[in-house]
């Protein structure tokens, strides 16, 4: 209130030094019939004039910052697309490339992810069912291999393909010239290209995981000599899920904290992974993902047509697709790019 009082107020000034008067009213110093020294008035009317300043200053960056929360409301409203997919657009794709002019890359129009401009992606707080000992109602995901089991992996892997736009190709700096393009007799334009939603990359990377925990239930009969004994593809498609989860985990850097308990059983602190986060509506993605996929079979089929540009992969990266099997190995480990 004090703070109110001196920029809206009444009030009287303390004396200006170099005057012998105790106080000076403020209104009748500024009044046309002030008896005031010339070099006094100058003085006072400088200090009315600054706190007026002040005033206005304040109250225009007021209306800007009502204006800005209007501004993202509105963009975001009247395409049908909520405040908050906007904001999730601020920590997700585009990454333009550096080597791109901003001519090639509009950022102030570009769009991270197709599902952010067609459904408003809800963030809910969700209590995690991680407990350490697996319970007997615990959902299939964690239990046992088995064919329920594996329907209820499945049923959240969805690794079609979408369609994406050339702009799109260049807002997550990617090179339309070396992207596969759609076939034109698909019927989805003469300019448009395959792209994936990464969650389901994730996922399939996390599934392949559990199976090497269930080894020889899943690759027993394949490989009855143990991991050591599968192929160079087998290990190396191994390798690059754990390293991608794990860039993921560092990407992310989730801030969320944990507790710890005490249990009757031991001596020492427990920690508490049932903890609240804040997450993504899942479901909304793969409902948007099902809705878009286009057909993953025909994908597959599709043969590299003559004369489009290719990536020259490395020695290692030929060897574990078998590629020497038919083709002379010219033993050159340095030259190439990894895929």
């Amino acid at each position: 209130m004090k703070t109110l009082s001196i920029m809206f107020g009444r009030h009287r000034y303390r004396p200006i030094e170099g005057t012998e008067q105790e106080d000076v009213d403020f209104e009748k110093a500024t009044s046309p019939v002030s008896s005031l020294s010339p070099e006094l008035e100058s003085k006072v009317l400088n200090r009315t004039f600054w706190s007026h300043a002040n005033k206005i200053l304040f109250c225009f960056s007021l209306l800007l910052f009502f204006a800005s929360i209007y501004n993202i409301h509105y963009i975001n409203t009247s395409s049908g697309v909520q405040a908050n997919s906007y904001f999730l657009k601020q920590i997700s794709m585009p990454c333009r490339n550096p080597s791109q002019t901003l001519t090639q890359v509009s950022m102030t129009d570009s769009e991270p992810a197709p599902i952010l401009d067609d459904i408003d992606l809800q963030v809910k707080r969700k209590k995690m069912d991680t407990t350490f000992v697996q319970q007997q109602s615990s959902y299939y995901l964690r239990q046992k291999p088995g064919p329920q089991v594996d329907a209820a992996w499945w049923s959240l892997l969805d690794t079609r393909p979408i369609p994406i736009t050339k702009e799109r190709v260049l807002e997550i700096g990617k090179d339309p010239a070396e992207a596969v393009k759609i076939p034109e007799s698909w019927g989805h334009g003469s300019d448009m290209y395959f792209g994936r939603i990464d969650v389901f990359h994730h996922i399939h990377c996390l599934d392949a995981l559990r199976k090497e925990a269930y080894f020889e239930h899943y690759y027993g009969e394949r490989y009855p000599g143990g991991l050591n004994e599968t192929s160079d593809f087998h290990r190396e498609h191994l390798s690059h899920c754990i390293y991608l989860l794990l860039q993921n985990v560092l990407c992310s850097a989730n801030t969320d904290v944990y507790t710890h308990i005490w249990v009757d059983n031991l001596e020492h602190p427990w920690p508490d992974f049932e903890t609240n986060h804040q997450c993504k509506n899942f479901d909304a993605v793969l409902d948007w993902q099902k809705k878009n996929a286009l057909d993953e079979k025909a994908f597959s089929e599709l043969v590299k047509p003559e004369g489009y540009p290719v990536r020259v992969a490395n020695h290692r990266f030929k060897e574990v697709n078998g590629w020497f099997k038919d083709h002379e190995d010219d033993g050159d480990l340095v030259s190439g790019e990894p895929a």
